[in-house]
């Protein structure tokens, strides 16, 4: 039983996939991970998660997945650190 409709949330965020600026080729990389995970029988919430979690990275990379070399994603993993230390500073200072 579904009670948190994780698959229409996977198709949802399948259309912002598609509506997205990601190009053509990243997009069908992603779908394809998409189609991998579920025949592994990862549930729709975590393929989900995984998906809307891809494509931030992939907005972030600003180039061809299969084109990324390592530097290219520490960069952008770096930049997901720093992102996540400035947010829980700010969380830490609303605390005070």
């Amino acid at each position: 039983m579904d009670i948190h409709n994780y698959k229409a949330r996977l198709e949802r965020t399948i259309k912002r996939l598609g509506k997205s600026t990601i190009s053509e080729d990243n997009q069908k990389i992603l779908l394809r991970f998409k189609d991998q995970c579920l025949c592994d029988n990862i549930s729709y919430g975590k393929v989900d998660a995984y998906l809307f979690y891809l494509i931030k990275f992939t907005n972030m990379l600003q180039k061809a997945i299969e084109q990324a070399t390592k530097e290219d994603i520490m960069k952008v993993i770096q930049s997901l650190i720093k992102l996540i230390i400035v947010r829980k500073q700010r969380f830490l200072l609303e605390l005070q």
